[in-house]
C-alpha cells in the first residue's frame, strides 16, 4: 500500500484526527507502518486505545480502494500535506487535515482568502453585512472561503459571486 493509501485509509478512521495521526507517526514513523502494526502496539500509543486500534486493523485489511473509487467517480482529487499544492495556509494551523478531498482547482491567488461563516438562523442586518462584506473584500482580490450552510455562509458565497470573486467550499 502506497503512503497515500495509507493515509486515505487512517482517514476512514472517524477517531482519527490529525492529533492522533501525529501520535501514530510519531511512534511508527509511517502510516504503512501504522496499518500493518499490531494490536498490542498500536494501543500502546496515547490516545489509541482498543476500539480505534480495531479500526485501523479492519481498514488495513480492506484498504481503500472503495473510497479513491468513489472520489474518482466524483471527480475528486485527494491530496495529503505532502503534496507540494497541499495549501500553505492549512501547513501553517496547528492540526492541518490528514487528507483534502478537492474539486476544482486550488490556485495561488486563494492564499488571500479570508473566511466568512455564521449563523444558519442570522437577522437580515447578519446576512446582508455577510454579503456586503463578501463582495467587496472579493473586489480587492480576496478569496471568500466558507461552509455553504444556508444562512452567513451562503450570503458570502452570494456576494462574493455578484462581484465576480473566487469561493472556495470546506465540506
Amino acid at each position: 500500500m502506497t503512503r497515500l493509501e495509507s493515509l486515505v485509509t487512517l482517514n476512514m478512521v472517524p477517531e482519527i484526527g490529525s492529533v492522533r495521526l501525529n501520535k501514530l507517526l510519531g511512534f511508527f514513523s509511517k502510516p504503512e507502518a501504522i496499518l500493518k502494526a499490531p494490536r498490542e502496539k498500536l494501543v500502546s500509543v496515547c490516545g489509541i486505545g482498543a476500539k480505534i486500534a480495531d479500526k485501523i486493523i479492519s481498514l488495513g485489511k480492506i484498504g481503500p480502494k472503495r473510497e479513491l473509487d468513489s472520489a474518482r467517480r466524483a471527480g475528486l482529487r485527494i491530496m495529503t500535506i505532502d503534496d507540494q499544492d497541499y495549501p500553505q495556509n492549512l501547513k501553517n494551523i496547528i492540526d492541518p487535515p490528514i487528507v483534502l478531498y478537492v474539486k476544482g482547482a486550488l490556485k495561488q491567488e486563494d492564499a488571500f482568502g479570508i473566511a466568512i461563516v455564521g449563523s444558519r438562523q442570522a437577522s437580515f442586518y447578519g446576512l446582508s453585512c455577510a454579503e456586503d462584506f463578501a463582495t467587496r473584500l472579493s473586489e480587492r482580490g480576496f478569496t471568500i472561503i466558507s461552509g455553504m450552510a444556508r444562512g452567513i455562509d451562503t450570503r458570502a458565497h452570494r456576494g462574493a459571486l455578484k462581484s465576480a470573486g473566487r469561493t472556495v467550499v470546506v465540506i
